[in-house]
């Protein structure tokens, strides 16, 4: 893994031994990926085997006798506890709708409660409007055709768009990257059509000139390279994949040669 080492540490602490995981609709529309289950010690190939993959997590044995849990079509209805939380109660949810990723839930009157002491809830990141760009109320996105925006079913030249505002809320980095590759396409791609104008006096050169006049310092790729570099090191003194930097004046020292600290 490659969180942050005092993070594990406190991690490994930590008096809690199981861990219930709750999804409102049922595993084919967990927006979850392979390669985030895999950080729960689950090996995976493929993404068609994520149903399969769900249903041998459950009970799994993590580190140390710890046990996640995954517990679907279930939604909160009420937290149970007088001075501190004991347990929440969940009502059963069926789904609704006839394409199987994007059925919904409904609830069914029936209700159970699982013990426990601490709770967290995670309802999802949904992007807010930008005024004058069409956007998607429903699936919080705006409207695209690889990365060019739509408006009434006709692209917008010099529009554009990338990430979960793109997308929604799901993937990890490796989909962040094929994302902005495709937007970065379509951007390429008019600019050889001529749908863009010319970039010979602006671009790169030009947004550089205007952060360094506002005294806005530029982390480059090559910067980038060198806190990969670093934090891939420290990962391997300690047998890690990496070991994260989070600390600015720690990124700026190793972007700068000074990596003593």
């Amino acid at each position: 893994t490659d969180i942050t080492s005092y993070a594990l540490e406190r991690l490994k602490r930590s008096k809690i031994r199981e861990v219930h995981i709750i999804g409102r609709r049922g595993p084919v529309q967990a927006a979850f990926t392979t390669s985030e289950l895999r950080e729960m010690e689950l090996k995976a190939r493929q993404k068609k085997r994520l149903f399969d993959l769900i249903r041998s997590l459950n009970t799994r044995k993590l580190p140390d006798s710890k046990i996640a849990y995954l517990h679907f079509l279930k939604s909160p209805s009420e937290f149970l506890g007088e001075n501190f939380l004991r347990s929440v109660r969940f009502e059963r949810n069926q789904l609704r709708g006839l394409e199987p990723g994007k059925q919904y839930p409904v609830g069914t009157g029936i209700y159970e409660d699982i013990p426990c002491g601490i709770a967290f809830r995670s309802i999802g990141y949904r992007s807010r409007p930008i005024p004058g760009i069409p956007f998607n109320e429903r699936t919080g996105t705006v409207p695209h055709l690889a990365g060019k925006i739509l408006e009434n079913g006709n692209t917008l030249d010099g529009f554009y768009v990338v990430g979960w505002l793109k997308r929604g809320a799901t993937g990890i980095i490796g989909t962040n990257i094929m994302d902005a590759e495709e937007t970065v396409d379509a951007i390429f791609n008019d600019i050889g059509s001529g749908a863009l104008p010319s970039i010979e006096d602006s671009g790169n050169q030009k947004i550089l000139e205007i952060l360094k006049s506002r005294s806005i310092r530029v982390v480059s790729y090559q910067d980038w390279k060198k806190i990969d570099k670093e934090e891939i090191v420290r990962g391997q003194r300690i047998g890690k994949s990496r070991e994260k930097l989070v600390l600015m004046e720690d990124i700026i020292k190793v972007i700068d040669g000074d990596v003593t600290f």
